[in-house]
């Protein structure tokens, strides 16, 4: 067998093998029958790219809301801004504060990104958005006194602290994120001006790094990830998993994968100082400055890759996305009228990694 076609073959069954790995997961921990890891639930998530895509700008459906969703998608950020709205099936449920950032809606102008910059652009603005934040949350938790979550968010460390940096880099992100998109009329805009980067790998990625450094907090990752849920199913984010998955020595070998040894290299030197910072918690500290961080380049290197791999498998990069993160996280995330409970079971991309490694001896591919 040729040796193009040996790689292919494998290339083939990492995927396939994510799929059943995912499914026998499922099957061995989720026991009601309403929330089973099925292959159509599954692929219901794979092909999860077009329900995202916001019809307009203004509103809790918006583009605006969801940008904000993802500038809270930061390391830290999520724990200090994080509001779980209460269910339909609670006791004290209100369709109105049903949503993630109700407490934003009376300061963002129902989240209109030209009123939100009318009002804050100017110097630190974000100070005077952030206490104006802090009132709303104040004041929606008194008109809504049986409404727990919302006690526990007006109290929350984070907002109350002499110095709330998280908070105010959040509000810096809105502002960021309101100048960017009061240069649209309309939704169609918007898409016409992605669109016009929807033309090759090249500029696709310009795109996702103009936006990481016009959007206070993005970056690469965070910009990818935006418009791989919103925008374009050819976007892939550089997450901890897909890295760990790429930068793999055995898998990027044995798949041909286009990583360099340098990067390969950062990897086994970040799990080694992770296992060392486990073992030793005197030396955490010490051991967690000497890990490298991937750089912007190391992420366009890890995202060529990966389009690479979904395009010799004849998959979207979405759908390879898709599957390496749930198998990373284990987190089959709520699709409302579809799945309405997130469903959570426990898997490991390194465990994965180790599977399919003996897999490919065992076939002795």
């Amino acid at each position: 067998m040729k040796e193009e076609t040996i790689i292919l073959k494998r290339r083939k069954m990492m995927f396939e093998e994510g799929l059943k790995y995912l499914k026998n997961k499922g099957k061995d921990q989720v026991t009601d029958e309403s929330d089973q890891v099925t292959d159509e639930l599954i692929e219901l998530y794979l092909k999860d790219y077009d329900r995202g895509k916001p019809k307009q700008i203004n509103g809790k459906d918006g583009l605006f809301y969801k940008m904000i969703e993802h500038a809270r998608n930061r390391q830290r950020i999520s724990n200090a801004v994080d509001y779980k709205p209460m269910k339909k099936l609670d006791i004290n449920y209100d369709s109105n504060i049903d949503y993630e950032f109700c407490y934003l809606n009376e300061t963002l102008f129902n989240f209109d990104p030209k009123k939100v910059l009318n009002k804050y652009r100017y110097y630190n603005s974000e100070l005077q958005l952030f206490n104006n934040i802090k009132i709303g949350i104040s004041e929606l938790s008194k008109e809504n006194p049986n409404n727990q979550k919302l006690k526990d968010l007006k109290n929350r460390k984070a907002l109350n602290k002499e110095n709330p940096n998280l908070w105010i880099s959040f509000s810096k992100s809105i502002i960021s994120i309101a100048e960017f998109l009061s240069r649209f009329n309309n939704i169609d805009e918007f898409n016409k001006f992605i669109k016009g980067f929807d033309i090759d790998d090249k500029k696709r990625i310009y795109l996702a790094l103009m936006l990481g450094n016009e959007i206070h907090g993005y970056g690469f990752a965070l910009a990818c990830d935006f418009l791989k849920e919103n925008c374009n199913e050819k976007y892939v984010k550089p997450d901890t998993h897909i890295i760990k998955l790429f930068t793999n020595r055995d898998i990027v070998e044995k798949l041909d994968l286009k990583i360099i040894q340098e990067t390969i290299d950062k990897a086994k030197e970040t799990k080694d100082s992770h296992k060392d910072s486990q073992t030793n918690s005197d030396k955490n500290n010490e051991k967690n400055n000497k890990i490298k961080s991937y750089s912007t380049e190391d992420q366009i290197e890890i995202f060529r890759a990966v389009i690479d791999y979904s395009e010799s498998i004849d998959k979207l990069p979405y759908e390879v996305d898709k599957l390496f993160w749930l198998i990373g996280s284990g987190k089959f995330y709520r699709i409302p009228d579809i799945q309405e409970e997130e469903v959570n079971i426990k898997t490991n991309i390194e465990d994965f990694i180790e599977k399919f490694s003996e897999k490919l001896t065992q076939e002795k591919l």
